[in-house]
């Protein structure tokens, strides 16, 4: 005898239903396999009328050319199948969602009309999110003659009024319904996701990257699937190993948790410490062996990479998955495509999705369900190399000759620091880094090979951006007058690094103050108020004022912007094309070796070992032979230095050991006296010290990487001078400090009456905001300079 199925009007027309339909076939075969489970959540079910299945689990029932061919109509059965559950148990007729989880195989971006009605699952980053409506897609009318109800689908969220009555009046008069208990209305959101920067190239295939599945989900089926995932937990302990134990006990943690509460200031545990004599000594073949390794990644043509557009995809949310996304969140929807014809007679393909899962906080190293055992090792390998921090700047920056001292500035800052809490402030933990330099000397070189990085990195030119473009913009959607908000490169690029170059070129700089310090933007538009993260690394370059930097003029007078925004800053570098003979010819002949040939296999091992002490004066000469370029320096591929860097961003969190913190304060103290420094030069020097431990994966910061920042920092700040102001003027902005000094002039020298050339040359001496002639003019004016004949002043006294 065949069952009733009394949900079937619910999901199919009730015309449609025959016992030898093949959805009545399918639908039986759920009921029979999904009873005991959904009975069990039936209240679960009945409160959020959703219901998770696992696609490991839908494939032992269906074929999966099915659930991939025919998604709608399968999700239809499902869904028909646990209403008809739940009405057999409470005689409810309801409505139930279905999502989709543990669906492996990540599509493209290039989505195609062959795809049309199939099931996809994509990784972008959400770039644009429009505003929640409402749509109808069950409406039900009353004739006015004979009280006849009519019940009318929707497609497209289009209805149109019944013509005529189906009853025996055949009235043309209708009224709508719109408290009818079977009214069917959903929510629904518009968003577009961006496809992310370097991910192909990243992760390699695309078969079995992300693992959709919700661990804490009540509703989860796939058992053996869960046993399965905690015994690969499992294998992550390296019992032999106590600093790495405590590393993968610190994965499952949130990267937003104090540090404080994290870390004792005094712990003596941390990983692979180089003070330690117990530490393990690098095996040199087993690191060769590491350097010719192929980690299965795919040489990419990098003219293409930088000139390829970067996809997007219109995605449609409904029900509980709507209001969940901000833009800059990183995110993988599982849905169907479907072609939609628009006003203008074409075609467009969108996403309607069936389950989504938020990446947000997580780096795209998580896309590949948890590390490998074998890259896991791979990454402790790495951190026990004596010399890790030339390996690494070495490693990415191989086709930039000299430049040590950025190399390793722009390495420290793809690590960051920690992030840290002061009641509900949060300090960032992103180290910015500026390049100041003549045209021509490779800033943008090192802007691009550090785009190409980590995942969801942009690189952007500052002289086609607007500030919309940067931030985020707030777009008046004239059909449906509401607002749509579109995200800009700093918010696209949220927890990665977004490249800026032509920095000098904004239009507006005060959009950066927020992002760059606060690390979060806020717009307010429309009377709708808008916060979204921006936790943003920012790498720029930027041309002096004046085409090249003038020696006898301070930092801020070489730049266009403020000193606002300069102190932003971590690190500031600037380059000047004063070099000798000797290193001009070992350039050009560089340059043009490397020119003949396109691989990085050229590194210039011929280099002397006096060079970095000539292109730059390095630090001191026992951290310099640490980082010259030798035989037995390791390269590594960039793909794998990708995920170290990732994964030391997300599990690696490191604080500042006693000793630490009393050699920054020491170096702090004696700066401040001296230089015009502040706070944030204080919280720079902490952020490049955790660094400096993250690329050796310690979680404590101890005295040796204190003393190296230090160093690195005395030779940054020669360089690049965060002192913006000439050391040499006297601390004085005041006005009565000038008559003062003027008085006191005039008494020592018994020469009251000045020429205005001597009185510029002694105003020159103060730091003032005011030009030399406005306060001559002002004191003139207030009577303590008297003017004479032949632009001469006669001091008051």
């Amino acid at each position: 005898m065949h069952p009733h199925i009394s949900s079937w009007d619910l999901y199919f027309d009730k015309d449609e239903f025959t016992f030898f339909n093949k959805n009545y076939e399918t639908i039986i075969k759920f009921i029979r396999t999904l009873r005991n489970n959904v009975t069990n959540k039936i209240l679960i079910i009945k409160e959020r009328g959703i219901y998770k299945i696992s696609m490991r689990f839908l494939v032992k029932i269906i074929s999966k050319n099915q659930i991939y061919e025919q998604p709608e109509n399968t999700i239809k059965c499902i869904a028909c199948a646990v209403s008809e559950i739940i009405y057999n148990e409470y005689d409810i007729k309801m409505y139930v969602g279905i999502r989709i989880t543990n669906y492996n195989i990540v599509s493209s971006f290039g989505v195609s009309v062959s795809k049309v009605e199939h099931l996809v699952s994509l990784i972008g980053t959400v770039c644009r999110v429009g505003c929640k409506k409402l749509i109808f897609k069950k409406v039900f009318f009353e004739c006015l003659k004979c009280k006849e109800i009519l019940e009318i689908k929707i497609v497209s969220n289009v209805y149109k009024t019944p013509k005529k009555c189906v009853g025996g009046c055949k009235s043309k008069k209708f009224i709508f319904l719109n408290d009818h208990p079977e009214l069917l209305i959903k929510d629904f959101q518009e968003i577009k996701i961006q496809e992310i920067p370097n991910y192909q190239n990243y992760c390699g295939n695309f078969e079995n990257i992300f693992d959709f599945s919700d661990e804490n989900s009540e509703i989860n089926l796939d058992l053996d699937f869960k046993e399965t995932n905690e015994k690969s937990k499992e294998k992550f302990a390296i019992n032999e190993n106590k600093e790495f134990n405590e590393i993968n006990e610190n994965r499952k943690q949130s990267i937003d948790l104090k540090c404080d509460e994290e870390y004792k200031e005094n712990s003596s545990e941390y990983y692979y410490d180089s003070n330690e004599d117990s530490k393990e000594k690098i095996d040199m073949n087993c690191a060769n062996e590491l350097k010719n390794k192929d980690f299965g990644f795919k040489e990419i043509d990098n003219d293409y990479e930088n000139t390829k557009k970067l996809n997007m995809t219109d995605c449609y949310l409904f029900d509980d998955l709507v209001n969940t996304v901000v833009p800059g969140d990183v995110v993988s929807v599982i849905g169907i495509i479907k072609a939609e014809k628009e006003s203008n007679g074409l075609y467009k393909l969108n996403i309607y999705v069936n389950n989504l899962k938020i990446l947000k906080n997580k780096n795209i190293l998580n896309l590949k369900k948890e590390t490998k055992d074998s890259d896991f090792n791979v990454f402790k390998d790495i951190s026990r190399n004596k010399n890790i921090i030339c390996s690494l700047a070495h490693s990415l920056f191989k086709n930039i000759y000299g430049n040590e001292l950025i190399k390793i500035g722009i390495v420290l800052s793809l690590f960051g620091g920690t992030k840290k809490f002061c009641g509900n402030t949060c300090i960032r933990k992103e180290i910015h880094v500026l390049l100041i330099g003549e045209p021509g000397l490779g800033k943008s070189k090192f802007l691009t090979l550090t785009s190409e990085i980590l995942p969801k990195s942009t690189f952007i030119c500052g002289s086609s951006t607007t500030s919309a473009g940067l931030t985020v913009s707030m777009i008046h959607d004239p059909i449906t007058s509401e607002y749509v908000v579109d995200a800009g490169a700093l918010v696209i690029s949220d927890n990665s690094v977004c490249c800026l170059d032509e920095f000098d070129k904004l239009n507006d700089f005060k959009v950066l103050y927020e992002i760059m310090e606060q690390q979060s933007f806020t717009i307010a538009k429309g009377g709708v108020i808008c916060t979204v993260p921006a936790r943003t690394t920012i790498i720029s370059a930027t041309n002096p004022k004046y085409g090249f930097f003038k020696e006898n003029k301070t930092l801020k007078e070489n730049l266009n912007f403020n000193e606002a925004l300069l102190s932003r800053f971590d690190l500031i570098f600037v380059l000047k094309d004063n070099l000798d003979e000797n290193y001009n010819q070992e350039l050009s002949k560089y340059i043009i070796n490397n020119d003949s040939k396109k691989t990085s296999s050229a590194i210039s091992t011929e280099r002397s070992d006096n060079k970095i002490s000539e292109i730059i004066g390095i630090l001191r000469n026992d951290i310099t032979q640490n980082l010259k370029m030798n035989a037995e320096t390791v390269l590594y591929q960039k793909e794998l230095i990708s995920k170290y860097i990732s994964y030391a961003r997300e599990y690696v969190n490191p604080s500042l050991s006693t000793q630490a913190k009393n050699t920054l304060k020491s170096f702090y103290l004696s700066i401040r006296n001296k230089e015009n420094v502040g706070i944030r030069h204080l919280e720079s020097l902490m952020r490049l010290t955790e660094a400096k431990a993250k690329t050796e994966l310690r979680m404590i910061a101890n005295q040796k990487d204190a003393e190296f920042i230090v160093n690195f920092y005395k030779k940054s700040m020669n360089f690049s001078s965060k002192n913006t102001t000439n050391t040499n003027k006297k601390k004085g902005n005041n006005v009565k400090d000038i008559i003062t000094h003027l008085k006191n002039l005039a008494i020592n020298t018994k020469k009251t009456v000045l020429s205005y050339m001597e009185l510029i040359n002694e105003l020159n001496n103060f730091e003032m905001k005011k030009s030399s002639q406005e306060i001559i003019e002002l004191l003139n004016h207030q009577g303590y300079l008297i003017k004479k004949e032949r632009d001469n002043y006669q001091i008051v006294i």
